[in-house]
């Protein structure tokens, strides 16, 4: 984050408890003291912080478009759980999966004997 950066209702991702949590800076007394209001909080009520820590302890939150543009090694984070808030720092990893077809196996045909004899147009 750069102090150019901290404009009200700029989306950013704070770290507490070793954890990173969404929300949106507030300018309380702008250059100095900064609040963010944290997603999924009762009463919408900002956390304060002074420009430095704000600086130190949030990034920018960025939300690619698509999967193409997280090469392996990106930095990301992500919700473990929808019921927790708080998202969870990793890197992306190329997983290569081997994925087996199986095709059923067509029944045995019916010898040519039985076949006439159980014709729906039989009439023995």
């Amino acid at each position: 984050m750069e102090l150019c950066d901290l404009v009200d209702k700029a989306r950013v991702l704070v770290l507490q408890d070793g954890l990173l949590y969404a929300g949106c800076v507030v300018p309380i007394t702008p250059p100095d003291v900064y609040g963010v209001v944290m997603d999924g909080e009762r009463g919408s009520r900002p956390h304060i912080y002074c420009r430095e820590e704000l600086l130190e302890q949030s990034w920018k939150e960025v939300k690619p478009g698509t999967t193409r543009f997280l090469a392996e090694g990106t930095r990301v984070c992500a919700f473990w759980s929808q019921q927790y808030r708080a998202l969870y720092p990793g890197e992306c990893a190329c997983v290569r999966v081997r994925m087996h077809v199986c095709a059923p196996t067509p029944p045995p045909p019916l010898p040519a004997s039985s076949a006439s004899h159980s014709s729906p147009n039989s009439h023995n």
